[in-house]
C-alpha cells in the first residue's frame, strides 16, 4: 500500500507539473498573440467623426476597374500601398462636389506609399466618356478616369452594406478594409489628412512573398 500511495503522490506530483507548464505556454502564446494584433486609433475631428473604423479588418474581394479609354485592371494591382478608394458617379452632385478635394488630395500625398482611386459609376461605353470628360473639363488631372469593371457593381457588391454613393474606403498595403466613410468630405482639409498621414505611417507593411513557400 505504502508503494502504492508513493506511486500515486509522483504521478499527482507530475500531473500538477505538466498541467502548470501547459497553462503557462499556453498564457504566454495567448498574451503574444494579444500583443501582436495592431490596434488603429486614428485621430478623428471635424468632419472624419463620422468615419467608421475598423479593427478586425477584413480583404476587400477582387475587384476588376476598366481605366476609361484603356485596359481591365484589377484593385488588388494596389497592393504595397494605402489606397483612398472614392465611389462617384458625374449624375450624384455630393459626389462631384468633393472631388477636387480628391484630386488635390492625390496631388499632395501621391506616391509609392499612398494612392487616391476614384471610380466612376457611369454605364457603359457612353459612361466612360462622360467620366473621362467631366474629369477633364474640370481639371482633375491628377486621378485616373477610372469605372467598375464590366459594368457588374461589382465595387459596391464588394463593399457590402453600402446605403448609396458618395461613399468611401481607406485600404491598407494587404488590401484590407481600414475604414469608411459614408457620404462627402473635404478629403484635402486637415482633418482627413490628420487620418490619412496616419495610416500612411502606421498600416502592416506588404510583403508579395508572405505565404509563397508556407506548404514546402
Amino acid at each position: 500500500m505504502l508503494i502504492l500511495a508513493k506511486i500515486r503522490g509522483n504521478t499527482m506530483k507530475r500531473f500538477a507539473f505538466f498541467l502548470a507548464a501547459f497553462l503557462l505556454v499556453v498564457s504566454f502564446d495567448a498574451s503574444a498573440e494579444e500583443n501582436t494584433v495592431k490596434k488603429y486609433d486614428p485621430p478623428l475631428m471635424e468632419d472624419m467623426v463620422k468615419l467608421e473604423v475598423y479593427q478586425d479588418l477584413k480583404s476587400l474581394p477582387e475587384v476588376n476597374l476598366t481605366q476609361a479609354g484603356s485596359s481591365i485592371t484589377n484593385l488588388s494591382s494596389t497592393k504595397g500601398k494605402v489606397v483612398l478608394l472614392n465611389v462617384w458617379a458625374t449624375w450624384c452632385p455630393p459626389c462631384v462636389a468633393e472631388l477636387p478635394s480628391l484630386n488635390a488630395l492625390q496631388m499632395a500625398l501621391g506616391s509609392p506609399d499612398f494612392e487616391v482611386i476614384a471610380v466612376s459609376m457611369d454605364k457603359g461605353t457612353e459612361g466612360e466618356k462622360a467620366a473621362q470628360k467631366f474629369m477633364t473639363d474640370n481639371n482633375l488631372n491628377a486621378l485616373k478616369p477610372y469605372v467598375d469593371g464590366y459594368d457588374q457593381m461589382g465595387i459596391l457588391d464588394a463593399m457590402k452594406g453600402v446605403a448609396g454613393i458618395p461613399v468611401t474606403l481607406i485600404l491598407d498595403r494587404k488590401m484590407r478594409v481600414l475604414a469608411r466613410y459614408q457620404g462627402d468630405a473635404d478629403w484635402n482639409g486637415r482633418a482627413a489628412r490628420a487620418v490619412l498621414e496616419y495610416y500612411i505611417k502606421n498600416s502592416d507593411t506588404y510583403n508579395p512573398y508572405e505565404g509563397v513557400f508556407q506548404n514546402y
